[in-house]
């Protein structure tokens, strides 16, 4: 049974042979069935009991682990996943098998590098203070704005962040101004 050869096997040997100055060789056919035919045949045989085991095992590991989830994020973005979804308890969304550009992982992702850089030399503390504002402009429990996801913090921290930058403290209340007459205006 000769299978093809993969793409990281091709790879070993042409690594192999560029150690012994043997450059821009063309595998045949022959030799890569031969090669692969060896490379198969030194691999362990395991059993299908053997197989079923380590994925009853792994399945197993899975639950018992007591992941929160933001392991899946990008070391730099963890602490803004982690103090965000704390904060406005969001859940969040779980890494696709199949890595595309169109995924919410990959949204949320590249929405917390933005955030992250909007709240620049307060890092994450600043998320803090901007939800303790958020809960403060509540009026009857309901919310200012929606929060849906980090890029919905973005514009809101790099606001807050340039007030702090200035010596500003307190928030921003936007309203319709009080005239009092036509000369007010």
């Amino acid at each position: 049974m000769t299978q093809t050869m993969t793409r990281g096997i091709r790879l070993a040997i042409t690594e192999t042979l560029a150690k012994y100055g043997i450059d821009n060789v063309v595998l045949d056919m022959e030799l890569t069935k031969v090669i692969t035919d060896i490379v198969i045949a030194k691999q362990p045989k395991r059993t299908l009991e053997q197989l079923h085991k380590e994925t009853e095992d792994a399945f197993f590991a899975s639950l018992a682990s007591k992941s929160s989830g933001y392991e899946q994020f990008p070391e730099d973005i963890r602490p803004y996943a982690e103090k965000f979804c704390t904060l406005y308890k969001i859940k969040p969304p779980i890494r696709p098998h199949k890595q595309s550009e169109r995924s919410e992982f990959s949204f949320w992702i590249t929405s917390l590098r933005e955030l992250m850089d909007a709240c620049g030399e307060y890092g994450s503390d600043l998320l803090i203070e901007m939800r303790k504002e958020y809960e403060g402009e509540m009026q009857g429990g309901l919310a200012p704005f929606r929060v849906t996801s980090p890029a919905s913090l973005v514009k809101s921290a790099r606001g807050k962040a340039g007030m702090k930058r200035q010596g500003i403290s307190g928030t921003i209340k936007q309203g319709k101004p009080k005239y009092h007459s036509l000369l007010d205006v």
